[in-house]
């Protein structure tokens, strides 16, 4: 049922954050933004998807066409990307949820600037080039705290015996609000196809959490 996955979503950010996000995986949407987003603030719902590596769950967010979506029962303040875009959110010390999520990183990177009076401009930027890295550091050169694409992204391919391992590095931004401040968190998860290559069998998804913690 969704309201027990965003209840323990709610209470693990709130609570022990870098634990919670030490062992599960809260894996937002993946599509890009079409247009301009009316509001931050998105009511989501999300599944149990399996188990993580570390032994926590995996929580997958349920997209608007999946029958599995009942009503959004976790109001957060979501940060989405577009292809070729930037989109950015104010987070301010009052008002509006206490939780902030960026849309799962597979290329973009996330930066984020404090002002004086305790409000945060998160912007998630997407640059297509082959120099992609490159670009998007010059386009959030002017933020002070960063997740590039370089800091946790990687694909490779290798086969152990009769397994093929595709693995994939991908990234999360969270904000969590206690007392009217923000505080923002990364998480770096390795996504990992693996694949008998005798008995063709199903490829098995597995997600581990490389790392996590406040940047």
């Amino acid at each position: 049922m969704p309201t027990t996955e965003c209840n323990a979503i709610e209470q693990g950010l709130l609570g022990n954050t870098i634990g919670f996000l030490k062992k599960n995986v809260i894996k937002t949407d993946t599509n890009p933004e079409k247009g301009f987003p009316s509001s931050a603030s998105r009511t989501l719902d999300f599944n149990d998807a399996g188990q993580t590596k570390q032994g926590g769950r995996l929580y997958s967010f349920t997209t608007p066409n999946n029958s599995k979506l009942i009503n959004g029962l976790l109001t957060v303040s979501y940060l989405p990307w577009g292809e070729d875009s930037g989109y950015y959110i104010v987070l301010e010390p009052k008002g509006g949820p206490d939780i902030m999520m960026t849309a799962t990183l597979s290329g973009c990177a996330v930066g984020y600037l404090r002002a004086g009076d305790g409000a945060v401009r998160v912007s998630h930027h997407n640059v297509q080039s082959y120099k992609m890295d490159f670009q998007q550091k010059k386009t959030l050169g002017f933020t002070k705290n960063t997740l590039h694409n370089s800091d946790y992204r990687y694909i490779t391919e290798d086969t152990e015996g009769e397994y093929m391992f595709d693995r994939q590095g991908l990234g999360f931004v969270f904000g969590v609000r206690r007392n009217g401040k923000w505080t923002m968190y990364h998480q770096k998860v390795e996504q990992t196809f693996k694949s008998n290559l005798v008995m063709f069998e199903s490829t098995i998804e597995i997600f581990s959490i490389t790392d996590a913690g406040v940047f």
